[in-house]
């Protein structure tokens, strides 16, 4: 069996990676460091950076699932990963692995990120991505095991 996992990578950098950079931008900004904003949020002139650090985490992926791989369509504005199953997979996990591979790319780039820009924070993002990284292995290889039902003889 094949599924498709699909990310909208515009809606990945432009609204999660931005909305989160400037999230943390803004708690750290203080009198003392009013540029945090401006040095840990991303901008359009960032693009080629953050597509740097996806085709990264494309990489790590294909090192940890790559045997499941059945097609990759990356173009600048999706991301599509076609991967064979077990003929059992639980369908009903579709959704929640899509969005586990999701997440899995958007704290893989903003751990990458901030490793420029808020060192502090950017091991836990490194780490909560590898998670989501587990999530998405977990869930494409889950199987929905059947009880055969046998007529009852009395």
């Amino acid at each position: 069996m094949n599924i498709t996992l699909n990310i909208d990578k515009v809606r990945l950098l432009r609204n999660s990676v931005a909305m989160l950079t400037a999230y943390t931008g803004a708690k750290m900004a203080s009198e003392d460091t009013p540029d945090t904003l401006d040095n840990v949020g991303t901008v359009d002139e960032d693009d080629p950076v953050l597509m740097q650090y996806f085709d990264e985490c494309r990489t790590e992926l294909a090192k940890e699932i790559g045997y499941a791989y059945t097609a990759e369509d990356n173009t600048d504005t999706a991301y599509s990963l076609g991967l064979k199953v077990y003929d059992t997979f639980n369908t009903a996990l579709l959704g929640v692995t899509e969005q586990a591979l999701y997440n899995y790319f958007l704290y893989g780039i903003l751990g990458r990120w901030y490793m420029l820009t808020n060192k502090g924070e950017a091991e836990a993002y490194l780490l909560r991505s590898a998670g989501y990284l587990d999530e998405v292995k977990s869930g494409i290889t889950q199987k929905v095991f059947t009880r055969k039902m046998y007529p009852n003889y009395v």
